[in-house]
């Protein structure tokens, strides 16, 4: 029987976010990235200082990999960007469903290979009205259509195997991959089958082992998963509505939350809702190297000598992009240190 653990780590972020999603932690820096997608905002959390900074964006991003210093790629209700660090100046890279302006992105990841899987889905969760894209330079490609709210987008450590749910059936899907590309080579199966326990199978992530850890929305928790689909624990959370997990190292993760269709009572019931928190996973897996680390996505793909690859994402950056990007420079900046964060309880 799957272990259940307390809630064991700290709130890291005041922000209360409508829809937070698309957690990405750039190593390189020590940062916290993510999304408030409804909020159309960018959230940038310097961990070892607490320093946050909110980038309001005029577009509803959903995904966020780095390029490299000075910039990183986005995905949105708009199309893919490529957006200027210093100045928040976005410039359109590649479209994505330019003919259905009633979808927005959802849930993405970078293949080890360096291409691109995103998900759409329609901005009041329509049946089936989203898919999910393979993006390889500026070449689009869809892959799986008749998606209602796609989601626990990641890949194997060796990129020989993808992962995708539909959360609206709750049925984790396993496809193998083209290592090399990123694209399938045969039909999906399905791996997790949700649909018959409460709460929805949201952002996942694959660990170095080749594990899975999920957000279970509704539940509070996120899952562990073995390679063949087993439930081996379940770490609670403090609030209900969580997104996506992200590795922070050192058996660490960040979960992303949201508060999106609570009522008055609701919020009230749920205060955390919308908050993003760090919590203790107890096992050694997660210790070793994620297969793909950066977002709730792991953008900068780590090999076996642990150096990350950006390679493929240089190279959309210098195909021909565009110069006609529009700023939106507007940001808060919120500042504390992190031994002031707030803890919402300790149980060891």
């Amino acid at each position: 029987m799957a272990e259940t653990h307390q809630f064991e780590g700290l709130i890291l972020s005041p922000s209360l976010c409508e829809l937070g999603e698309g957690p990405s932690f750039e190593a390189e820096t020590g940062t916290l990235w993510w999304f408030d997608i409804l909020g159309k905002a960018l959230h940038e959390l310097q961990l070892a200082t607490g320093r946050e900074i909110i980038h309001r964006l005029p577009v509803m991003g959903s995904v966020v990999a780095r390029i490299d210093a000075s910039r990183q790629l986005i995905a949105s209700d708009q199309g893919l960007f490529i957006r200027e660090r210093a100045t928040n100046v976005l410039t359109p890279y590649a479209p994505l469903e330019a003919d259905k302006p009633g979808n927005r992105s959802n849930d993405g990841r970078v293949h080890p290979s360096g291409s691109l899987w995103i998900g759409t889905m329609g901005l009041s969760a329509e049946d089936g009205a989203g898919a999910i894209y393979h993006v390889s330079g500026t070449t689009v490609t869809r892959l799986f259509d008749g998606i209602s709210i796609p989601n626990s987008i990641c890949f194997s450590p060796d990129g020989e195997t993808g992962y995708y749910v539909d959360t609206r059936k709750n049925l984790m899907m396993r496809v193998p991959l083209d290592r090399d590309t990123g694209l399938p080579r045969g039909e999906g199966s399905v791996f997790i089958d949700g649909s018959s326990e409460p709460g929805g199978i949201d952002g996942s992530i694959c660990d170095g082992a080749g594990t899975i850890w999920n957000a279970r929305w509704g539940e509070g928790a996120v899952d562990h998963y073995d390679r063949n689909g087993k439930r081996l624990a379940r770490y609670l959370l403090p609030a209900k509505r969580t997104t996506c997990p992200v590795f922070l190292g050192n058996g660490r993760l960040g979960i992303t939350s949201s508060w999106e269709g609570l009522d008055e009572k609701g919020r009230a019931d749920d205060t955390l809702a919308g908050s993003t928190s760090r919590s203790v996973c107890r096992s050694s897996l997660t210790r070793s190297r994620p297969s793909c680390s950066s977002s709730l996505g792991f953008w900068h793909c780590f090999f076996s000598d642990g150096r990350p690859s950006n390679a493929a994402l240089f190279d959309w950056a210098r195909s021909g992009l565009s110069q006609c990007g529009s700023g939106y420079p507007t940001r808060e900046v919120r500042e504390r240190s992190m031994a002031g964060a707030s803890r919402y309880c300790s149980c060891r």
